[in-house]
């Protein structure tokens, strides 16, 4: 009776216990790398804040993600409604890599309502070469609104940032 005992406890024990790894929600400070070119890129309707989600660098064959925030300028009323990009080699053309970008709400809470809006992330990996350290160019490029006059507009820009080798 005791020996069944343990093995039903044992069997509930067992059929009770999840996957850790579903469970798992991977969070991250977004960053600004120290080889970016530039982290808030000022245009003509308003300034781009692109961070990373790696520590300190970016290894190429491991994913990682990029933010983009869009904080208008002046009294219009603009919105991002599509951000696109690209990854390409700076001195070497190792093709184009693309970068899917999808709204998301803001971490942060101090932004305004119509801040939190124009919030993108996307994921993406770049691809090994022969040498230690590469120079990539990420080509960006927000499709606006103004909300006002529904009038859409493009800013394509470009920052540079660079990858190491494992």
């Amino acid at each position: 009776m005791f020996n069944y005992f343990v093995i039903l406890l044992f069997f509930i024990v067992l059929s009770s216990c999840n996957p850790s790894s579903q469970n798992v929600r991977v969070t991250y400070k977004p960053i600004c790398l120290a080889s970016q070119s530039r982290c808030e890129v000022e245009t003509q309707v308003g300034v781009f804040d692109v961070k990373f989600s790696v520590d300190s660098s970016v290894i190429t064959e491991a994913a990682f993600n990029i933010e983009v925030n869009y904080l208008q300028k002046g009294d219009e009323v603009l919105k991002v409604n599509k951000i696109s990009a690209y990854i390409e080699g700076k001195e070497m053309f190792m093709g184009k890599i693309p970068v899917l970008f999808s709204p998301s709400p803001s971490p942060s809470k101090s932004l305004l309502p119509s801040e939190k809006e124009n919030h993108f992330v996307g994921e993406t990996m770049l691809g090994s070469c022969s040498e230690e350290k590469m120079t990539w160019r990420l080509w960006i490029t927000a499709e606006i609104e103004n909300i006002t006059t529904t009038e859409t507009m493009s800013q394509t820009f470009f920052i540079e940032f660079d990858s190491t080798r494992v």
